[in-house]
């Protein structure tokens, strides 16, 4: 891929202060973490997807704020050459977060503030799509079909619930932004 294709990187960080974006910036992987630790456990498949999605710029590009907060969870040279540490947060991190309604609840209401209603709700579906690509990357038991669990439904559920974004909604948009083909 061309770094030219990307958007570029600063514009919508611009938007928060710092406090607020770290705030921001933590969400994704959260709800990531959020899905995986639904059912108790984070299997090896779902952590590799977590790994996996945390760096598919491809995906990304479509969805500016999406691509700033991920380039966060990389490490870059700074202007002296020094690798800086990307962002990373530990499971204990996640399971913190996952479980602080009023973090969910008071970063989504300040994004609802701060971006268009569009790319709100651009944002908020892919998030709820990579929730769910997390929650399928294995099948909760050997002998069943089924590859989402009910707790990792809840979890999905509860982020639409708190963004005011909707499942169905969320998978549609994908549909028509192509994000995951």
């Amino acid at each position: 891929m061309d770094y030219r294709d990307l958007p570029r990187i600063g514009n919508m960080k611009k938007l928060f202060s710092e406090e607020e974006w770290n705030k921001v910036v933590r969400l994704p992987q959260m709800c990531m973490g959020m899905t995986a630790f639904a059912d108790g456990k984070a299997d090896f498949k779902e952590r590799a997807t977590i790994i996996s999605l945390s760096s598919n710029t491809k995906l990304y590009k479509k969805n500016e704020l999406m691509l700033e907060i991920f380039s966060h969870y990389r490490a870059w040279p700074d202007e002296s050459g020094n690798i800086i540490k990307p962002l990373t947060i530990t499971d204990p991190d996640l399971e913190e977060l996952g479980n602080d309604h009023n973090y969910l609840e008071d970063t989504f209401n300040l994004l609802k503030q701060k971006i268009s209603e569009d790319a709100y709700v651009k944002f908020v579906s892919m998030l709820i799509c990579i929730m769910k690509s997390v929650a399928e990357a294995s099948k909760e038991s050997f002998f069943s079909a089924q590859r989402i669990s009910e707790d990792e439904v809840e979890a999905m559920d509860l982020i639409a619930s708190l963004s005011g974004v909707g499942l169905e909604q969320a998978v549609i948009i994908a549909q028509q932004e192509a994000w995951f083909d």
